[in-house]
């Protein structure tokens, strides 16, 4: 039977969050309008203040905080960001865990497919897998007449909605078709960990107590 690994981005391949990191990485290099830059400060405070913290506290199935840090590009025309998508995708580069990074390069040569399914934006995951014959799953930044609309495409693609992408993607019948291998850093996504044939969780300094107790394989980012 054909092989297919499926990777997670953020704190698997790469050490950080991404998506929140890209926004912040857009103020940081431009001046934007007077409108973008109040929405990204009152996110810092609310942030520093932990009224966001609990607010995604109570209401875990619906979060705020990476919603409010994306809105605040709103109107920004997507040549802008598609042009940041690119640095920051070279910067990423420098992030990178480099024990999961050689489990992908070993399922570039071994699996006869390879996806990148992850909540990161395909804005700059596109431009860091240049030049790999990987698929990527990611989400989408929607965009109105050339100007981001401070939302995203659909859902966010995260627990549940990973495993909606590649059923849409490749069809119910892709779980019967292939030996699957995924790796993820994230209990969120015990959804698709179910879904797999071999469940590999990445960590940072300690293999986390729920992919203990259920028996997965643990790799540590780095050595």
């Amino acid at each position: 039977m054909k092989r297919v690994a499926i990777f997670d981005f953020c704190e698997t391949l790469v050490d950080l969050q991404t998506a929140d990191e890209f926004v912040i990485y857009i103020h940081k290099n431009n001046r934007l309008p007077l409108l973008n830059q109040w929405l990204f400060t009152s996110w810092k405070w609310f942030k520093k203040l932990r009224f966001i913290a609990i607010y995604d506290r109570i209401f875990r199935h619906n979060p705020i905080e990476k919603k409010w840090l994306l809105f605040s590009l709103m109107g920004l025309s997507e040549s802008i960001i598609f042009r940041e998508a690119e640095m920051y995708s070279e910067w990423l580069k420098s992030r990178v865990n480099q024990n999961i990074w050689n489990e992908f390069e070993k399922s570039m040569m071994n699996s006869d497919l390879v996806i990148i399914c992850s909540g990161g934006y395909d804005s700059y995951l596109n431009p860091f897998f240049k030049g790999f014959d990987v698929q990527i799953i990611g989400t989408r930044l929607k965009y109105k007449q050339g100007k981001f609309s401070g939302t995203i495409e659909g859902l966010d693609c995260l627990g549940e909605e990973k495993v909606n992408r590649l059923e849409m993607n490749f069809g119910r019948e892709f779980w019967s078709s292939f030996v699957i291998d995924f790796y993820s850093d994230s209990i969120t996504d015990m959804p698709l960990f179910k879904k797999s044939n071999r469940k590999i969780v990445a960590y940072n300094s300690k293999p986390p107590k729920w992919a203990m107790d259920r028996e997965f394989e643990t790799l540590k980012w780095k050595n």
